[in-house]
């Protein structure tokens, strides 16, 4: 089942919310199983008048299983008990606000459809006043759902700043030129094929983790969320391991070997192993990805890469050019951050142009010009020379800063030694 399907059941499980809303929800944009529940929703309400919010894995499944449809199968009801079970949480207020939204503006769209074919059909239909009707009716319920985002201004405002909170990198380089990462942040980590650009946020990822807990001190689920639709997702868990501990794997075997590895693994993480995730999203579309960060909470969200997402949103120039569709795709990215609260990097290939520069420029990231950069509050170039003597050296560049620490350089221009073996990159002293 969708994630919109999902969200809406967890809505509309609350009487007050079914009451005022069930009207608009137009069963025609609704999955099968969805429009069964929600007709089961009315009924309930009807027969327990007392019930504000229907128990979906309690009493509900029981009624539903044993009154509603005593004659599904034990693999239907399967089906629907793993359904109550997504939709027994609640939304966030920002998230409930925006399906309020869409279920407004899909039931505005349809409506304006069946007018306008009525009038094609030649049916008895004052058109401009019906169309009119319907954008003042949806404008009205709008301004009573609505809940203005206003951003307060008030003595909490700088506390960020005050405290630097936020995710610190391991280079003390990148620290030098940016301010720690915030939820809402939205970067770019760039370089060329096989120069190093896994081990650069495996390095940095396996520092952040032992950051959830002061980044979000009030939310232990919080976890780093690696999505890799590029390689096996187990190579990237063990260069993190290798990251983590700044160990080759010959020594990792080892420590395996002896029952040492996994608690070696979380000391060097500083929180529990599991609240780094890898998880392989090889060929999975844009609302599968938002359905992970759904039931994930997120703390950091890593893209490897998000160029191979199969993005079906809008986007502009009718998704017909590749640098369209990429920026549509960056800027929904960069909205999950601030949706779920969370700062995301996103990897991204340097172009041939790049090859062999130290630093490589702004207008030098694969298949865009300015799409992907005007998404990215920064951009992070890891860039190589091609002689052999600097065959194990990387030039740490960025390109954007908006994060830009004041009387700081913008870019830092450091030059790091890369040790593949242990994953990391080391720091002249």
């Amino acid at each position: 089942m969708s994630s919109i399907d999902i969200s809406l059941l967890q809505l509309l499980k609350h009487r007050k919310e079914y009451d005022r809303l069930k009207r608009v929800v137009n069963s025609r944009t609704l999955e099968q199983r969805t429009q069964v529940i929600l007709k089961d929703f009315g009924k309930y309400f009807e027969q327990a008048e007392e019930c504000d919010t229907i128990p979906l894995t309690g009493q509900f499944m029981t009624w539903f299983s044993m009154v509603a449809h005593r004659t599904l199968t034990q693999e239907d009801l399967q089906v629907y008990r793993h359904i109550f079970h997504q939709a027994e949480s609640d939304l966030d207020p920002g998230s409930r606000d925006m399906l309020i939204g869409k279920l407004l503006e899909a039931d505005l769209a349809l409506r304006m459809a069946d007018a306008i074919t009525a009038y094609e059909a030649e049916e008895e239909i004052d058109i401009p006043f019906q169309l009119r009707h319907m954008l003042e009716e949806y404008e009205k319920q709008g301004k009573r759902t609505l809940n203005l985002p206003i951003v307060e201004a008030d003595e909490s405002l700088f506390d960020d700043d005050v405290n630097d909170t936020g995710f610190h990198w391991r280079w003390g380089c990148l620290n030098l030129s940016m301010r720690p990462l915030r939820p809402g942040d939205f970067g770019i980590l760039a370089g060329r094929p096989d120069k190093g650009k896994t081990t650069a946020l495996s390095d940095n990822v396996t520092y952040m983790a032992g950051q959830l807990d002061t980044v979000y001190p009030d939310d232990p689920e919080r976890t780093i969320i690696w999505l890799n639709n590029e390689g096996p997702g187990n190579r990237i868990l063990k260069r993190c391991i290798q990251s983590a501990l700044g160990l080759s794997t010959s020594k990792l075997v080892e420590m395996q070997k002896a029952g040492k590895l996994w608690d070696a693994y979380a000391e060097a993480l500083g929180v529990d192993k599991m609240r780094l995730k890898v998880l392989n999203i090889h060929g999975y579309r844009a609302w599968q990805v938002e359905e992970i960060l759904r039931q994930i909470k997120p703390g950091l969200v890593i893209f490897d890469m998000i160029d191979n997402v199969n993005f079906d949103g809008s986007v502009i120039n009718g998704g017909q050019r590749q640098d369209s569709i990429l920026e549509g795709m960056y800027q929904w990215a960069r909205e999950l951050g601030v949706k779920y609260d969370c700062p995301i990097v996103a990897t991204s290939q340097i172009s041939a142009e790049g090859d062999g520069l130290p630093y490589p420029t702004l207008s030098m990231l694969k298949d865009s010009k300015t799409g992907k950069q005007g998404a990215a509050d920064f951009i992070i170039t890891v860039g190589a020379r091609n002689e052999e003597a600097f065959e194990n050296v990387r030039f740490i560049g960025l390109t954007k800063n908006k994060l830009h620490v004041e009387g700081q350089p913008k870019s830092p221009r450091a030059e790091l030694i890369f040790d593949g073996p242990a994953g990391r990159y080391v720091e002249g002293s």
